[in-house]
This record gives C-alpha cells, structure tokens and sequence, in this order.
C-alpha cells in the first residue's frame, strides 16, 4: 500500500496542472484529497494483484496450529505396510541427508524444511483421499506431525503419523537380526 501511497503523491507532482488546482486548496482539503486518491490507487492495485487462492491457504496454514490436528497416530508396522501397497503414500519427513543415508522401502523424501507450496506442488497429482503415512527419526521427533499438518492444511484427508520412527526401526531390525545370527552359529 505505501507503494501505491508513493506513486499517488508521484503522479500528483508529476502533473503541473493538477499541482496547480491542488494549491488552490486549503492545506487539509490537499492531504484529504491526495488521501483519497492514494487509496483509490491501493484498492486498484490490491484489486488487481491479490491471489485469492494463496491467501486462503496462507490463512490456513498460519491458523493450523489452533485447528484439530487432523491427522491418526499409527505404528512402524502401518509404516512398512505402506512399502509395500503402492496405493499408499510413504512419507519420510527428515531431512535429505539423513533420508539418503537410509530409509524405508518406497518412502518418498519430503523433508520438515518443505514449504506448503513445493509440498503442494509435489503431491500436485496425487489424490486427496490417497492413505499417507508419514514418519521421522524417532518418537521424539516432530518433524512428521509438522509435515503431516502441512498435509492436512492442503487438504489431505487421509493422513497418518508414525509414533515410531527410523531410530525404532533400525532397532528392530537389529533385534530380529541377533537371533538368526545365534541360531546359525
């Protein structure tokens, strides 16, 4: 707005004649008029520049954190369920590095750093009912709820975060790993 507030009082000084009339003028009925006509410029100029769609979802991301989560709990067992049904969506939400040094089966990397837009993007031509399973490091890792959040605010309406996550899973690995080793020796 003071941008348009800027150019009003530019095109005022810009034209002699309008100058000229505005002087004629009391100094209150001047700053009333160049008020007026700023403010016209401003609802033209938001008028032409604003983007509905954006702003409702801005909205609704900013008020995310007062609405209901929106999203189920699940385990490390929905998790590996999930790998292996390609109608599902597994949804690894650490970051790249840690994703790239090893995660599960058919999860797909979109890291807690996304912003709801590449997210948006991303996900583009994936349905909104499709069952999304999201999952982080740890239990006491949140970055699946915030990318989960993320999720519902777009609309996804079948969304499930892991109280477990990549550490659990690498545990249990290794405790079902110990007793084929001691079995084969």
């Amino acid at each position: 707005m003071l941008q348009f507030a800027l150019i009003g009082c530019g095109v005022v000084g810009s034209f002699p004649s309008i100058r000229t009339n505005l002087n004629r003028l009391r100094p209150s009925k001047q700053f009333l008029l160049i008020a007026l006509g700023t403010a016209l410029l401003a609802g033209l100029g938001n008028a032409i520049m604003a983007d509905p769609e954006n702003h409702q979802r801005g909205v609704a991301a900013a008020t995310s954190a007062h609405a209901k989560s929106g999203f189920r709990e699940g385990t490390l067992d929905d998790a590996q369920l999930a790998s292996q049904d390609p109608a599902k969506l597994l949804i690894d939400a650490r970051m790249e590095r840690d994703y790239n040094a090893g995660s599960l089966q058919e999860a797909v990397n979109i890291p807690v750093s996304a912003s709801q837009w590449s997210i948006r993007d991303y996900l583009e031509c994936v349905g909104r009912e499709t069952p999304i399973i999201v999952f982080c490091q740890s239990s006491r890792c949140g970055y699946d709820e915030a990318v989960a959040t993320n999720l519902v605010n777009l609309g996804f309406q079948n969304v499930t975060v892991c109280n477990e996550g990549w550490h659990e899973y690498q545990l249990k690995q290794q405790s079902q790993a110990m007793p084929e080793q001691s079995v084969s020796k």
